[in-house]
């Protein structure tokens, strides 16, 4: 998979265009900010980084999870992602031309480690809830195994909850906090909505309190501690106004340790690290000679066969920007 599988770059110009609206939004809120602790371990102690986007990023001095700090307040974030452009034009534009794509790169692979993961903790059967269900693509396929008795979105915008409906999908148009289950569930999804929530602890204690005894979360989200990140710094594609939470593998089991899960498996699957820093060199936001030497030959290697055996060593030691998180609840 390549970046413009999923972010057309023939549609880049007009979405920044729609991020830079946002943005403005956001800084012109910036007296609704808040100073918050770290969102993995609590600590009051940081290092100041940098200001991207109107957002002042810093680094936990306990467990190094990157955070925003001070961030919007719950209040302002729920009106942001009311107001925002850029997913009215993710909406209107990418996600019709990139649907399937994403269906086969991202979302088929995530259903069939959820069945591979129910299989292998003896689940039979059950209830399956997908928080932030959006376009209700993994749904679709998770519904497509007939593994589970039932599978249910929770989605709050209405005009992606509207998509889910017709496609004849069960979905419940609140926000997870305004959900009041009068059943507990055995399997828990959430796909990149961690870094975005203004109390990732308050949202894990949610779902723990919403699963069986024994049930598991399957959680993705970026990895601060995975090779682009890491070698762009504050260039990264990860780093933006709406990550506000930054884990690493070490830092988020910490956090779900704090909610009452157990790890039972993490890995980083992410697949564009190399693309994107390529990319990043292409368009001159670093340069070529900024990055280490070996670092540098294995990326930008005419040979495809050596990128690929490199990606799938970082892979295999939890290094790309994209990791998930398997964990279950604890009796």
């Amino acid at each position: 998979m390549k970046v413009n599988d999923i972010r057309p770059d023939n549609l880049e110009k007009n979405q920044l265009l729609a991020e830079a609206m946002d943005i403005k939004w956001l800084s012109d809120r910036k007296k609704e900010f808040v100073n918050v602790l770290c969102p993995a371990c609590e600590s009051d102690s940081f290092i100041k980084l940098y200001e991207k986007k109107s957002i002042d990023q810093v680094k936990c001095s306990n467990c190094d999870t990157q955070y925003a700090n001070p961030r919007p307040s719950k209040k302002t974030l729920k009106e942001f992602y009311l107001y925002s452009k850029n997913y009215e034009f993710f909406e209107e534009y990418i996600y019709p031309v990139t649907k399937e794509n994403r269906r086969t790169n991202l979302f088929q692979p995530r259903a069939k480690k959820t069945i591979e993961y129910a299989k292998k903790l003896n689940f039979k059967n059950g209830i399956l809830l997908e928080i932030g269900s959006a376009y209700g693509i993994y749904c679709e396929e998770i519904k497509k195994c007939n593994f589970f008795d039932k599978v249910i979105g929770i989605e709050p915008t209405p005009s992606l909850s509207n998509i889910s409906r017709k496609n004849g999908l069960d979905v419940i148009e609140k926000t997870y906090e305004e959900v009041n289950l009068d059943f507990k569930v055995d399997v828990i999804a959430h796909f990149e909505v961690i870094e975005h929530l203004f109390n990732p602890k308050h949202f894990l204690d949610w779902c723990n309190n919403n699963l069986n005894p024994g049930g598991f979360m399957i959680t993705t989200c970026p990895n601060i501690k995975g090779l682009e990140p890491m070698v762009l710094g504050r260039h990264s594609n990860s780093i933006d106004h709406e990550h506000i939470n930054m884990f690493s593998p070490s830092s988020l089991s910490l956090l779900l340790k704090r909610s009452n899960f157990d790890i039972i498996d993490i890995n980083t699957p992410g697949s564009l690290d190399i693309d994107l820093i390529q990319r990043s060199v292409s368009e001159k936001k670093i340069g070529i000679d900024s990055i280490d030497g070996v670092l540098r030959e294995l990326m930008f290697n005419s040979n495809q066969d050596i990128q690929k055996k490199f990606l799938t060593l970082l892979q295999e030691a939890k290094l790309t920007g994209n990791m998930m998180t398997i964990s279950r609840k604890k009796d």
